[in-house]
């Protein structure tokens, strides 16, 4: 398997147009993920009996589960009972349900790390339980989970090569096509595999710079 430079560099609009639906596959991703994670975080936080069994399911469910496996139930499995996804549809709520699973985790854990009797003297002063949740605990704890949040996000971006088995044209499927038309596995995977990296340390980048900054702070 070798790596051909004038193929990279002949077939390389073509990966780009994949990594350019990977990046709007893994924006989407990113941002609903951390987003309803951080909701459910908070929720659990909250300790509502009923609402805090049903969470904990939804996350034992989906993090002890194959991502591959609850993206094809929900594309393939799913119209045997009158639902119909469409792929994209399909992909995506896979990822952003698996990936919330993992974030909401994260954001119990961060929050439930803070020292106890901050939550006390908070709620001694008046404070109700949501207002400490969101005005102060939840800043303190964003400050030490954001490099695993960005983790996520790596994830995520990994993720999307899956969508490629529920017939989303993406990098990783562009790759496939290319090696399946003209046999070429090293240029077809190495190459994606170059854009994955290339954004992987983009990631990593930003986080060094926010977590020089907090220290600068």
């Amino acid at each position: 398997m070798q790596f051909n430079l004038k193929l990279f560099i002949r077939f390389f609009p073509q990966l780009l147009n994949g990594y350019f639906a990977t990046l709007k596959y893994a924006g989407v991703g990113i941002l609903l993920s951390l987003l309803f994670g951080l909701i459910i975080g908070v929720v659990l936080c909250m300790r509502i009996p009923v609402i805090t069994f049903i969470l904990k399911w939804y996350i034992d469910i989906f993090r002890e589960t194959p991502l591959i496996v609850q993206m094809y139930l929900l594309y393939y499995g799913l119209p045997y009972m009158g639902i119909l996804l469409s792929a994209p549809v399909a992909g995506m709520m896979a990822i952003i349900l698996n990936e919330s699973a993992f974030v909401a985790e994260i954001v119990r854990g961060g929050i439930e790390s803070i020292n106890p009797g901050q939550e006390r003297a908070a709620l001694s002063l008046g404070f109700g339980r949501v207002h400490l949740l969101i005005r102060i605990l939840l800043p303190q704890a964003l400050k030490s989970i954001y490099p695993s949040l960005t983790g996520q996000a790596s994830y995520v971006l990994k993720d999307t090569s899956l969508l490629t088995l529920v017939t989303i044209v993406e990098l990783t499927s562009v790759s496939r096509y290319l090696n399946s038309k003209y046999l070429i596995p090293g240029t077809a995977f190495i190459g994606s595999a170059i854009f994955y990296v290339v954004t992987f340390w983009v990631i990593q980048f930003v986080v060094y710079l926010l977590q020089r900054r907090q220290k600068w702070n």
